[in-house]
């Protein structure tokens, strides 16, 4: 994990208004390229905005040069925010349920 891609936004009273989490990926061994921006969410308009660009100023500050934007869903604002940091699509899941 490193600190710098988890991020955390809070109002002038010290309560959480948003928070982000991200990390390297790994799975391209000791010197990773590409950040992972997991999750994030906002209690308030434009705060999740401003975490992701924090957090792409950070992992550049890293020395990561690519960034993903993981298990974002296409059908609400999530895809609006990630494309404008000039995200695409790249591959997509499905998740299946049964109702017992």
């Amino acid at each position: 994990m490193k600190q710098d891609l988890i991020l955390f936004a809070r109002r002038e009273d010290g309560s959480l208004a948003g928070f982000l989490f991200g990390l390297p990926n790994y799975v391209e061994g000791a010197d990773p390229k590409t950040a992972i921006l997991k999750s994030y969410t906002s209690a308030e308009r434009g705060v999740g905005h401003c975490l992701a660009d924090r957090f792409h100023r950070a992992a550049l500050s890293l020395g990561l040069t690519t960034t993903i934007h993981a298990l974002i869903h296409e059908y609400n604002a999530s895809l609006a925010r990630s494309r404008m940091h000039s995200a695409e699509i790249f591959r997509r899941y499905a998740l299946f349920g049964r109702v017992l």
